[in-house]
Parts: C-alpha cells; sequence; structure tokens
C-alpha cells in the first residue's frame, strides 16, 4: 500500500438548506475546479474540515490524499518538523528521515488547520513552497519538491493578525486567492432542526429512533450555540440517551441550553378562543399543528402524540381532512 493510500477520503452529503450554505457549497464547487490556494474563516466547530474534504473530492485530485494538520496541536519547532519533515545524522549509519505534511500530501491536497498559529519563520519557508514549488526538511541541505493543492483554515481574524505583524501579508495573499467564509449555526436556523435530527438519530435502527418534541426544536433554534456544531452534537446525544422513551423533550436538554435562551412561547388565543373552545376543538387544533409541524407525515405525528396510526387515521377522516379512500402517507 502506498503512502498515500491511507489518506484517501470519501466525499460526505453536506447538511443545510439554508442560504448562507447553498451559496457556500456554490462557491466551493467552483474553488474545487481550480487549483488555487482556499482560506476558510469561520468560528470553531463550523465545518471547515468537511468544506475542505468537499472541495478536494470535487478537484482533479480526488484520487490523491488528503492530509490534515492542525497547527495549534504542536509548539513552533515541532511545527516546522511535522510540516516541512526533519532529517537527522546522527552518523552516515543511522539516518533517520521522517516525512513532512508536504511530502505526505504530493499530488494531493494539504489542509493546514489554525494557519495564524504559524511563526514569522515558517511562514517565511511556507511562501517559499508557495512560490518555487520546494521545501527544506529541518536538519537537511538538499530542498525536495512536492505537487500540492493548499488549503488552510482559520478562527482569527487575519487582516487585524496582519495589522499587528503577527501574519505577512505576501502570505495571506497566497493562501486567500478563493476566501470563503464559513457560518456559525446560529446564522443557519433553518439548519439547526436538520443537524439536531441527523445527530440524534445516526447510525441509529428504525426502531431506535427518535422524534424531537416542537419545544425542543423551539429552545435549539433559539440558542446562540457558541460551540457550533460539535456543542450541539454534544447536546443532541446526551439527550437521546436520557430520553427513555422515543421523544425528546425539553427536560432532556443540558441546563444550560434551556436557562440562557427563553423560548417564545406563542399565544393560544391566535388560534383559540378558549371562553367558547371544546375539547374536541384543542384535540382536533393539536393534532393538526403537530400534523403541519411534522410536514404531513402521519407515522411520526402519530408517534409524537402517543397514538396508532390507524386512531390518527380516524381522527382526521372525522375532521373530514381525508377520505375514505385514501391511503396513508409515509
Amino acid at each position: 500500500m502506498r503512502i498515500s493510500d491511507s489518506f484517501r477520503v470519501i466525499e460526505k452529503e453536506m447538511i443545510g438548506k439554508c442560504e448562507l450554505m447553498q451559496n457556500l457549497l456554490k462557491m466551493a464547487d467552483k474553488a474545487s475546479l481550480s487549483e488555487s490556494s482556499v482560506l476558510l474563516v469561520g468560528e470553531a466547530g463550523t465545518g471547515k474540515e468537511i468544506i475542505a474534504k468537499r472541495i478536494h473530492c470535487r478537484s482533479r485530485r480526488k484520487n490523491g490524499p488528503f492530509v490534515v494538520f492542525d497547527c495549534s496541536s504542536y509548539n513552533e519547532q515541532e511545527i516546522e518538523a511535522e510540516l516541512f519533515g526533519i532529517t537527522s545524522n546522527d552518523s552516515f549509519a543511522h539516518r533517520h528521515d521522517k516525512l513532512g505534511m508536504l511530502e505526505l500530501a504530493n499530488e494531493g491536497t494539504l489542509l493546514i488547520k489554525k494557519i495564524s498559529k504559524l511563526s514569522l519563520t515558517v511562514q517565511a519557508k511556507l511562501i517559499n513552497f508557495i512560490n518555487e514549488g520546494i521545501a527544506l526538511r529541518v536538519g537537511e541541505k538538499i530542498p525536495y519538491r512536492a505537487d500540492v493543492r493548499l488549503i488552510v483554515s482559520s478562527t482569527d481574524d487575519m487582516n487585524h493578525l496582519i495589522e499587528q505583524g503577527l501574519f505577512r501579508t505576501d502570505l495571506f495573499y497566497s493562501i486567500a486567492r478563493i476566501n470563503l467564509a464559513v457560518p456559525a449555526i446560529r446564522d443557519r436556523k433553518d439548519d439547526v432542526e436538520l443537524f439536531a435530527y441527523h445527530f440524534l438519530n445516526k447510525d441509529k435502527k428504525n426502531e431506535e429512533m427518535k422524534s424531537l418534541s416542537p419545544c425542543v426544536i423551539s429552545v435549539l433554534k433559539e440558542y446562540k450555540w457558541p460551540g457550533n456544531l460539535r456543542e450541539l452534537q454534544n447536546v443532541i446525544e446526551r439527550a437521546y440517551i436520557l430520553a427513555e422513551g422515543m421523544i425528546v423533550d425539553k427536560n432532556h436538554l443540558s441546563d444550560h441550553i434551556c436557562k440562557k435562551e427563553e423560548v417564545k412561547e406563542e399565544k393560544v388565543d391566535k388560534f383559540l378562543n378558549f371562553k367558547e373552545v371544546t375539547l374536541e376543538d384543542l384535540e382536533k387544533t393539536h393534532i393538526c399543528n403537530t400534523l403541519e409541524f411534522l410536514g404531513g407525515n402521519k407515522t411520526k405525528t402519530a408517534k409524537l402524540l402517543g397514538i396508532t396510526v390507524k386512531t390518527l387515521y380516524n381522527k382526521l377522516h372525522s375532521y373530514g381532512m381525508i377520505g375514505e379512500e385514501k391511503e396513508l402517507s409515509y
């Protein structure tokens, strides 16, 4: 097996229907058609690495390696050795070479995460590689060549770092030929429910799948999610474990989720006049609202209401909403 084989990746389906995300995906797909370097900027946990994988998997380098290097995991000396490689010459007979990330990513893509952590010294070596296509291992005098497409990501304001003298202007313009902003989950409220259900029932069998109550979805959409998708995944996976039944309710969520964001309850008199309403009217309204909320899915509606699909069908028929001949839609 070649080294590059262990770094091959397969594109995964992206989750997101909001306009911000759709525009980002269109730009990412355009970026995949070129060889230009890409800068992905966004808060931690927003999915920058997933976007980078999409670009790689749709590029001409899709059969090559996709290597990820996180600068925040190493100190300054380690970063240089990990990125460019290192040669140790204890003696001629004991020469030890360690391939750098650039060599491992040859004929593929290298994602450098948190690039703002690079020292100015390492930045200078990286700009030389971008311009010349050659690099030097630490402790080596003979350069090597590598054919690598660079994608870099950052959680910091790069312009601010340049103003402070912490990031080279020439390197910035070399890596930011295509600049993509990855939105935070709080700016993608239309996608919160999609992600919540994805995390809730991921890798679950049909009989193990659970549903989120309308109250929970309201709470999730109102919360600001400072930890973005990672925090949402943590909250949902915890809620799944705590929910003994098939419905995840508000009391299954972490306390800080419910306390920090008050759910805006809709006034009931928007739908009903309680001076004249009957119990049958209340039941009908609740069933109809639940059915509408779940997009007309009768199986999920029945499960959420705690009744059988047949009972739901009979009630809808009594309301005149479906005829006797019509089949149930699942």
